[in-house]
């Protein structure tokens, strides 16, 4: 099974994302930050997928839903989501103009299925963990996410998980709540998963650091994967 995990900034990077799809062919993709109206573009690359709403934001001029997108081209089955972030929450609007405190409003969720693959069931789940003001520094809102996500992954049968989870790996303190639960199967010789050329940082003096140093998305596994 070939898995792709990407964080794709919503209509940002369409002409990037979408040959890169087509030429790795992948079994199981995993994306962030996915416009409802876009889910379209990659069933129509022959994907079933699974939707899971984390706020509506502006697009074309138009609030869409924005969130996480479990896509598999085998069946899925027993697919569940919980939100750990915001829970209770009526989905929330993404006002720019007090950015922070919009992230921070967001509600984060987790989604999972079991996929059918080759006539081996997988248990796949995705995530887009809750945002902090300052990577290196856990906020009040990510330290209670923590803990609600630690409880409610361990309902799920054994899985591997991938996402953008905002925490970078050896900076943020919660990194070692993460890898006393999982296996990192990112190798160590890949200190960043930032593209330099695409994220919005990319010609900041001050924030080159994030392209050399700053794994924030992962994929994390438990026994037996």
């Amino acid at each position: 099974m070939k898995l792709i995990n990407i964080n794709i900034e919503g209509n940002k990077h369409f002409a990037t994302v979408i040959p890169f799809i087509e030429s790795e062919a992948p079994d199981v993709l995993c994306l962030q930050e996915v416009f409802l109206k876009d889910v379209a573009r990659f069933e129509a690359l022959g994907f079933t997928c699974s939707f899971l709403p984390m706020m509506r934001r502006l697009y074309a001029g138009e609030y869409d839903e924005l969130g996480t997108l479990l896509c598999s081209r085998s069946e899925m089955t027993s697919i569940q989501s919980a939100y750990y972030h915001n829970d209770g929450m009526e989905l929330p609007r993404f006002n720019p103009d007090e950015k922070t405190q919009s992230i921070l409003n967001v509600k984060y969720g987790v989604q999972s299925a079991i996929i059918h693959h080759n006539n081996t069931p997988y248990c796949i789940a995705t995530t887009h963990f809750t945002w902090t003001p300052d990577g290196e520094m856990p906020c009040k809102e990510q330290v209670t996410s923590m803990a609600s996500f630690l409880a409610y992954i361990q309902t799920l049968p054994a899985h591997c998980i991938s996402g953008d989870f905002n925490i970078p790996r050896n900076k943020n303190p919660l990194y070692g709540d993460l890898i006393a639960q999982y296996t990192d199967a990112i190798p160590a010789i890949y200190q960043s998963s930032l593209d330099g050329t695409l994220h919005h940082g990319k010609d900041k003096p001050d924030l080159q650091h994030l392209f050399t140093s700053y794994m924030v998305d992962y994929v994390f596994t438990l026994p037996p994967y």
